[in-house]
């Protein structure tokens, strides 16, 4: 009887992840469906917080002008432990017209959180699938 509470739980939690997973995919799709791009310049980087153990994490502030010549600044929403841009860089920054303070720099980082939880909703499935088929036999 453990066994299949243990089984259920794992698929309830791969199900959980994949719903998520293409919640935060429809999301990423509807918000680059769209946007406009612009070319923006990383102003600094700025050190979150530290950690214990582990590296600080990382967001990069970017600056830019939309296309009716509005300046904005606003810091990157994907965090990181290492450094992937620097002062100066110039990257391509993805935008809302309506709402362009909520930018973001296009990057493969920013499907990266949607993937994953795809990913590892899908195994948690089959694992729960093959451990009941098994238990069934």
């Amino acid at each position: 009887m453990f066994q299949i509470a243990i089984m259920l739980l794992t698929g309830a939690l791969g199900l959980v992840s994949i719903v998520v997973g293409a919640l935060n995919l429809a999301q990423v799709i509807r918000f680059v469906w769209r946007a406009q791009t612009a070319s923006g310049v990383v102003s600094e980087i700025v050190e979150l917080e530290k950690r214990p153990i582990g590296s600080p994490l990382y967001q990069a502030r970017v600056r830019f002008s939309t296309r009716d010549g509005r300046e904005v600044q606003f810091d990157n929403r994907n965090l990181t432990g290492k450094l992937y841009e620097v002062a100066g860089q110039k990257v391509t920054v993805l935008y809302d017209p309506a709402r362009p303070a909520e930018a973001m720099i296009r990057t493969i980082w920013m499907w990266l959180n949607p993937v994953v939880a795809l990913l590892s909703g899908s195994i948690l499935i089959a694992i729960c699938a093959a451990n009941l088929a098994q238990f069934g036999q």
